[in-house]
C-alpha cells in the first residue's frame, strides 16, 4: 500500500521525480476489492484469500475482523448511522468473467452487517 499527499498530485509545477519522493510506502496488505475508511480511522478491506474482511490501524498494524467461508468477495463498503460496516459479496470469482458458463441470474448475493466496534486494540 501505498500514499502520496493530494497536493503533490495536483501541483502541475513538480517534476515527476519530486513526485515520486513523495510516495511512501505503508507496506504489504491482503489482496482486497473493496476498501474504505471507518469513522474508527481505521481502513477496512477485502482479504479476498482468506474469505474476510480486514482493518489496518493507523499505526499499521493489520487485524482481522470476520472471517467465514460464506464471504467470498467482499466488496462495496459502507457504513451505517450505528457504526456497523456493511458490505456485499459479488462473488466475481463464481461469474462467467472466470467460470465459463456460470449465470449469475441463479446466484445469491448477500450483504453482510458487521459490527466494526467489536474488535478492541
Amino acid at each position: 500500500m501505498y500514499r502520496i499527499p493530494t497536493e503533490v498530485l495536483r501541483d502541475s509545477s513538480l517534476e515527476p521525480s519530486d513526485r515520486r519522493a513523495a510516495v511512501t510506502d505503508l507496506g504489504l496488505t491482503p489482496a482486497p476489492d473493496g476498501m474504505m475508511f471507518g469513522p474508527d480511522e481505521r481502513l477496512y478491506m477485502a482479504d479476498l484469500e482468506r474469505n474476510a474482511v480486514v482493518y489496518r490501524r493507523p499505526d499499521g498494524a493489520i487485524d482481522t475482523l470476520v472471517q467465514d467461508p460464506d464471504i467470498r468477495w467482499a466488496d462495496t463498503f459502507s457504513f451505517g448511522p450505528s457504526g456497523a460496516l456493511y458490505f456485499t459479496d459479488s462473488r466475481l470469482q463464481e461469474t462467467e468473467w472466470f467460470e465459463e458458463g456460470a449465470d449469475v441470474r441463479e446466484m445469491q448475493f448477500p450483504i453482510y452487517r458487521v459490527s466494526a466496534s467489536r474488535q478492541g486494540e
